[in-house]
């Protein structure tokens, strides 16, 4: 009896700590030497294991670095944000933004009362807030410094390029800048994309679906076909290239025991997330326009766009 009475009280102890405090568990390394600490509300703080200690009361959320090189990181409480530090855990500049984004070059970007400025590690204001944030713009801007230049919107909702010193090195007028590859950044207005180059020269016309930077030139899509054009856009270096292949197989059955796969004689490639086809000499039959490819026979195959299904035979042609 004495020891049913004493197992309710611990129960019931436990149950009435864990409401009022919630029990909480380590799963996440933050940096070298602090672990998050993660409670059943889905608040967080943070535990220094060389102190043993807590280092932040419990916060609403708290970013996991972007990389091992980052000493510091963004955290959330009572809808503000903050900075504390990766390397002991500490919290370094108070939440009173609305918004912030982790340090690059030695800045980093908040906001406040609807406007982007940056901040250095101190929490000093560097470039006044003065910039556009929008969250429900389709382009999103990351706001982060990147060999010297950010891209940020003006008040005209475009896009364009700043020193850190907030000076327009690049004005705005795309609907979206990348971060630069090879130094080149890749501008786009409304459905198509271009280029520019490491002095914000436009080097690429902005008239392609898609363009990416690859090691030897700009990967470009048009018309559902892809190639590698040079960085000085005056010579083709590749004149179709695709992001994958796969192989195609179709099966014969000649009775109940044999159930043989045969390779096809042609090949399914895929260009931005569209599947075409292609012969054995690596002619195009089928532009990348599919969702998917499948065979039925050699030369006849199930082609998927959207929920429908068409078959076609290696010609393109739309078969019965």
């Amino acid at each position: 009896m004495v020891f049913t009475f004493t197992l309710c009280v611990l129960l019931l102890g436990w149950k009435w700590h864990d409401r009022k405090y919630g029990s909480s568990w380590y799963d996440e390394e933050l940096g070298s030497t602090c672990y998050l600490e993660h409670f059943n509300d889905g608040r967080v703080r943070v535990y220094n294991y060389r102190t043993r200690k807590n280092t932040t009361p419990r916060l609403e959320w708290i970013a996991m670095p972007c990389n091992k090189k980052d000493t510091t990181t963004v955290f959330c409480v009572k809808g503000q944000r903050g900075y504390l530090s990766t390397v002991d855990g500490k919290i370094i500049i108070p939440a009173g933004y609305e918004k912030a984004w982790q340090f690059s070059e030695g800045l980093g970007a908040v906001c406040k009362n609807g406007k982007v400025g940056f901040i250095n590690i101190q929490g000093k204001t560097v470039i006044p807030f003065q910039f556009q944030y929008n969250p429900n713009i389709n382009h999103k801007a990351d706001f982060l410094f990147k060999d010297g230049s950010c891209a940020v919107f003006g008040p005209n909702g475009k896009q364009g390029l700043i020193d850190k010193q907030g000076k327009w090195i690049l004005t705005p007028k795309y609907d979206s800048i990348t971060d630069p590859v090879k130094g080149y950044r890749i501008v786009s207005e409304g459905a198509f994309s271009g280029a520019i180059d490491t002095l914000f020269n436009l080097i690429l016309p902005i008239q392609y679906e898609r363009v990416s930077v690859t090691e030897n030139g700009f990967a470009v899509i048009n018309g559902k076909t892809q190639q590698v054009i040079s960085f000085t856009s005056k010579e083709t270096i590749l004149p179709f290239v695709y992001d994958d292949i796969d192989e195609l197989f179709y099966h014969t059955r000649t009775s109940d025991d044999d159930d043989t796969y045969i390779r096809s004689d042609y090949t399914s490639f895929e260009i931005n997330k569209k599947w075409g086809l292609m012969d054995k000499a690596g002619k195009v039959v089928i532009p990348a326009r599919y969702d998917d490819i499948k065979a039925i026979s050699n030369d006849v195959f199930n082609c998927q766009l959207g929920n429908f299904w068409v078959t076609c035979n290696s010609k393109g042609e739309t078969v019965n």
